[in-house]
């Protein structure tokens, strides 16, 4: 059993078997939950490194399949390191463009094409890196797809996924909230996530 099962397994055991979801809608709900926690803020375990090569004929490079944002990486700054000496390339806002048009040392995101563009065609290819946050996964499990997908946070905090699905059900299945556990459910969803944001703060102070 993968441990994404474990969580819908967990979540049947919060509403009492009570739940007519088929597995296709209790997986839905769990991914929706995951994304609803993903989007919380930019966690740690959801930050990566793109590296890449510049091209002499274009003047972009790709983003990651799975590129989300870009982050701050520099004294509070979202640059973009070229070269093995790491020069430094400003990210500026899409809507900036034109005033660095031909200006070495900026580049841009252009997310509705998923490149990674310079002001500036470069005349060499060069290593290049920086830091961003990703796109998780969709959740699945072994069987459904070659290969299983659990959570990028660590285990011991699965079951705020099936905490949150507890507290979303009886909305979907018009239960009778005043019988049902949703409130109870949906404290202890908050409650392991606010541990999730504690110990996320911690590693981002290093402590």
């Amino acid at each position: 059993m993968t441990l994404t099962s474990e969580i819908l397994a967990r979540f049947t055991l919060l509403v009492d078997d009570a739940s007519e979801l088929s597995s296709v809608e209790e997986l839905d709900l769990a991914q929706k939950i995951y994304e609803d926690i993903c989007n919380d803020r930019d966690w740690e375990w959801l930050k990566k490194t793109a590296t890449g090569n510049t091209s002499t004929s274009l003047a972009y490079i790709a983003l990651p399949s799975d590129f989300k944002k870009v982050l701050p990486n520099k004294d509070n700054r979202s640059v973009v390191f070229v070269g093995a000496d790491y020069q430094e390339y400003e990210i500026i806002p899409f809507s900036s463009r034109r005033d660095y048009r031909n200006q070495d040392g900026f580049c841009y995101i252009d997310i509705v094409n998923q490149r990674l563009y310079f002001t500036l065609q470069p005349t060499s290819v060069k290593a290049v890196e920086y830091d961003y946050i990703k796109t998780p996964p969709e959740l699945n499990i072994l069987g459904a797809t070659p290969t299983g997908s659990n959570p990028l946070f660590r285990s011991g905090f699965y079951s705020v996924i099936s905490y949150g699905m507890a507290a979303s059900f009886p909305a979907i299945e018009q239960a009778d909230k005043g019988t049902s556990y949703a409130n109870e459910n949906r404290m202890d969803y908050l409650r392991i996530l606010s541990d999730m944001q504690m110990e996320d703060a911690n590693i981002k102070l290093s402590i």
